[in-house]
């Protein structure tokens, strides 16, 4: 059938090839001898995947380039001339540890925010989280408190160094804190008696320099101090006795020059005086004054040597005369202060050992003085650091401890103190190898499960481990003809079973033929809904985590999915009770520190809590004691002023100095008696004493003495007493 045959008369039988060209590049002409021309399709397979073959009966076989481009701006899209489109997730890490990096039409990176909205804290991403550090508001100085305010951030406070004592200069040191300096008082004046008044102040009151005596002129002298200047009361007259009484000054007795007179002469001139001398009755004892009597001739009465000066001892010696030694106020023990008071005599009064630090417990020892010992703030517990406020006193602070890597946990436990042991590192799948750095903690590295066999598929099973199966080449009449090369895989020609279907994995099963798997879109993000879209491939749709009150936050993480925590209701105050409302959310309430004891003062300090710090009671005056009673507070009461058994003092009570014990006087006012003090049974008066040979009297001056006259008038017995 594939010649035409003829029969030409001149030549015979004629054979002309038929001719099949149908012109139609896309089909195969050829000519079978039963049935003639045959036209065949072309095969126009250029066995590329990343081709579309057809064949234009125009041109022949085409082959298009296969669009690739899936539409989705986070894939990275090409095609392999095996394997046809591929399209691998856009990497958008930038490598920067403080941004989150993801693909939303084109590649994002957004710092991690790690502002928790709390200006006391320094928040800061390190080694792939977020740390927020209480804020360090130390200003390590004794002379403020600081503490961190949450809207303000560190407030510094200046401490006011105030005692509440006039008597004391109040400042703050930097290194030690507060200071009381006792104020100087003197104005350096000596006739002033220079004192400090808990009340008033500074006192200089004008000392009085009377010594009781108006035979002396008393002034006082800023720098010398009193002085006491014998008056003259001589007026040049011979023929008068000029003296000085302490009690009316100048006297002036006239000389009476009576022959009659023992003493003294008759006539007197006043530039010579008496013409008759006057009789010596020096006893040549300073401690009397010497006198004579017209009558009796000589006699004496005692020396009164009162300076009236509580400060020192009256005593009269026979050659001297009078003299006034100071008393020396020395105290029992060293816990005892003293002066003298002119007026009072020895004042005793207990010596001050206060510090003013609360971290010292301060006593006084009778041998040592004053102990100021560092108060035992060791609560017993290794889980606290003790401490001491000089003027608050003993507060704790909880150790932190701290692992000396990523790869311990610490923790502080009683009695022990702090505690580490390492972290495990087994995330329960045989897929990954598991261990730990010291700067990052744990790390799952995935294994390497790859058997270089490119006849093999490779897996992995996070509970059951590695695990491979055979690439099957077998070829089959519906799908493929070839082998697998352990190199380079199958070689074969597979069959086209591209479904269209972005959904499905398309191949050919060697008995029924092509088969479409459902892929899978699992992004391994537990915050996306994972869905796929039969022209666009897997779709990852974000989904929203809803916190159940204000009480908790939601968010999501890639790893678990949608997390609620509780919201952290702490103000980093121990002054509030931190609660948190379902509606409101935190909530801050200032606790009450009242503890009920009216002897302490109540406050609260942003970082030790409640504050009970001991109230000091002080008194009006020196004339009452004050005490603190739990339930009213200050009280005051007067002190009883201890008497002794003598007789000759009295005890009352002075609201500037105390109790003050005087010296009884004992004056009748009777210049005929002697008058002194008993310390049993108290004032004595003894009337003149009386001597053998002599008749006791008494006149205007004291006690007088006349020898009896023994004189019988016979001049034959010698008469005596």
């Amino acid at each position: 059938e594939c010649t035409l045959d003829t029969c030409d008369c001149d030549s015979g039988c004629e054979h002309e090839i038929v001719d099949c060209n149908d012109y139609n590049p896309c089909t195969d002409d050829s000519c079978e001898c039963d049935t003639g021309c045959v036209y065949g399709t072309v095969t126009c397979d250029d066995h590329n995947s990343c081709t579309d073959d057809s064949c234009d009966p125009s041109y022949g076989c085409i082959h298009e380039e296969v669009d690739c481009h899936d539409g989705d701006q986070c894939t990275c899209d090409s095609c392999d001339p095996i394997e046809g489109c591929v399209s691998e997730e856009l990497n958008c890490d930038d490598y920067d540890e403080y941004t989150y990096d993801y693909c939303d039409e084109y590649c994002r990176h957004i710092p991690y925010d790690c502002d928790d909205d709390n200006v006391c804290t320094d928040d800061y991403w390190e080694d792939g989280e977020c740390h927020h550090n209480e804020l360090n508001c130390d200003d390590r100085t004794p002379c403020s408190y600081s503490y961190c305010d949450r809207k303000e951030a560190c407030k510094f406070v200046d401490i006011v160094c105030d005692d509440n004592k006039i008597c004391t200069e109040d400042s703050c040191d930097e290194s030690i804190g507060c200071i009381f300096t006792n104020i100087d008082c003197d104005d350096d004046d000596e006739c002033t008696y220079d004192y400090c008044d808990c009340e008033l102040g500074c006192q200089n009151e004008e000392i009085s320099c009377d010594d009781g005596s108006e035979c002396t002129d008393d002034v006082c002298d800023p720098e010398e101090g009193c002085t006491h200047t014998c008056i003259k009361c001589d007026d040049d007259d011979k023929c008068t006795i000029d003296s000085c009484d302490p009690s009316v000054g100048c006297v002036k007795e006239e000389v009476h020059c009576d022959d009659s007179d023992e003493c003294t002469d008759d006539l007197c001139d006043s530039v010579k005086g008496c013409f008759f001398s006057n009789t010596n009755c020096d006893d040549d004892n300073e401690c009397t004054i010497d006198l004579c009597d017209s009558e009796r001739g000589c006699y004496t009465v005692p020396n009164r040597c009162d300076d009236y000066n509580e400060c020192t001892e009256n005593k009269c010696d026979e050659e001297e005369g009078c003299m006034f030694e100071k008393i020396e106020c020395i105290a029992d023990d060293v816990c005892t202060d003293s002066y003298c008071d002119p007026d009072e005599g020895c004042v005793y009064y207990p010596t001050s050992c206060d510090d003013y630090d609360e971290c010292t417990d301060d006593t006084c020892d009778p041998e040592s003085g004053c102990q100021n010992v560092d108060t035992d703030c060791d609560d017993g517990l290794a889980c606290t650091d003790d401490l001491c406020d000089s003027e608050y006193g003993c507060y704790t602070e909880s150790v932190s401890c701290e692992p000396k890597d990523a790869c311990e946990t610490a923790c502080c436990k009683e009695p022990n103190g702090c505690e580490t042991k390492p972290i495990e590192c087994d995330d329960n799948n045989k897929c990954t190898e598991d261990s730990c750095d010291p700067e990052t903690g744990c790390v799952y590295t995935d294994i390497d499960i790859d058997d270089d066999n490119e006849c093999t598929i490779d897996h992995c099973d996070p509970e059951h481990g590695i695990w491979t199966e055979t690439l099957r080449c077998v070829a089959q009449d519906e799908c493929t003809e070839g082998h697998c090369d352990p190199k380079i895989g199958c070689i074969d020609e597979a069959i086209k079973c591209d479904d269209y279907d972005e959904c499905t994995t398309d191949n050919c099963d060697p008995e029924s033929g092509c088969v479409h798997i459902d892929i899978e879109c699992d992004d391994y993000d537990a915050c996306t809904e994972d869905d796929c879209d039969s022209d666009s491939g897997c779709t990852y749709s974000s989904i929203e985590c809803d916190a159940p009150n204000a009480c908790y936050t939601a968010y999501c993480d890639r790893s678990e999915g949608c997390i609620i925590e509780p919201v952290e209701c702490d103000d980093y105050s121990k002054c509030t009770d931190d609660t948190c409302d379902d509606n409101e959310g935190c909530v801050y309430t200032t606790i009450s520190c009242d503890d009920d004891d009216e002897c302490t003062e109540d406050c609260c300090h942003p970082n030790l809590g409640c504050l009970h710090k001991e109230i000091t009671c002080e008194a009006e005056d020196y004339c009452s004691k004050a005490y603190c009673d739990e339930k009213k507070g200050c009280v005051t009461e007067p002190i009883e002023c201890e008497g002794d058994e003598d007789e000759c003092f009295t005890a009352e009570c002075d609201p500037e100095v105390g109790c003050v014990y005087k010296e009884v006087i004992c004056d009748d006012d009777d210049v005929c008696t002697y008058d002194e003090c008993d310390s049993e049974k108290g004032c004595v008066y003894t009337n003149c004493e009386t001597y053998s040979c002599w008749t006791t009297g008494c006149d205007e001056y004291g006690c007088t003495w006349e020898m009896y006259n023994c004189d019988d008038y016979d001049e034959c017995t010698e008469d005596y007493c």
